[in-house]
């Protein structure tokens, strides 16, 4: 599996699931146990591949905006959220995370999907009765880019300055 079909896994389950992050969770795990056990393990890489490339902190502090608050854990299911609009907005939001603001609605859903974490690992088990195997160690370590508070108004609506309009103090 290569990365445009990746994507084209993504984009196809998330407009068939019509934003519902549990659907598209269905979705997606129905598309891979389609899918050879080597396949399902390179969606796996791929989509933790893309997961370290959303690892930054002006994400988070986007997550933490859109979402209220947001922990560690919570990053991480924001991030697979992102990864789950597709990849237009996934690349977009990875090079200007202030984007997100053309497509967030306030007063929705935590911005989370949980599920996706899980689903090629469900899938393989399912199909090949196997665990899935792990091509690199990640080591995150810290995000990408310059930490600050995120409770600092200033600084927070200048780095994201529509998201900071749309859902800031």
């Amino acid at each position: 599996m290569n990365e445009t079909q990746f994507w084209q896994i993504i984009e196809d389950t998330k407009s068939k699931a019509f934003g519902e992050p549990d659907a598209q969770v269905d979705l997606v795990g129905l598309k891979l146990r389609e899918l050879s056990p080597n396949h399902i393990q390179d969606f796996n890489q791929l989509f933790h591949d893309r997961l370290d490339e959303a690892y930054s902190w002006t994400l988070w502090a986007a997550a933490y905006l859109i979402n209220g608050g947001c922990s560690d854990d919570g990053f991480e299911y924001f991030r697979c959220w992102l990864i789950g609009q597709g990849r237009k907005v996934f690349e977009a939001a990875v090079k200007e995370p202030d984007s997100l603001s053309a497509i967030v609605k306030k007063h929705s859903d935590p911005c989370e999907n949980e599920g996706l974490l899980y689903v090629a690992i469900e899938a393989l088990d399912e199909v090949a009765g196997q665990e899935m195997q792990w091509t690199r160690k990640r080591a995150l370590g810290e995000p990408k880019g310059e930490n600050w508070d995120f409770d600092d108004v200033a600084e927070t609506s200048r780095r994201l300055p529509q998201l900071f309009k749309m859902f800031g103090a």
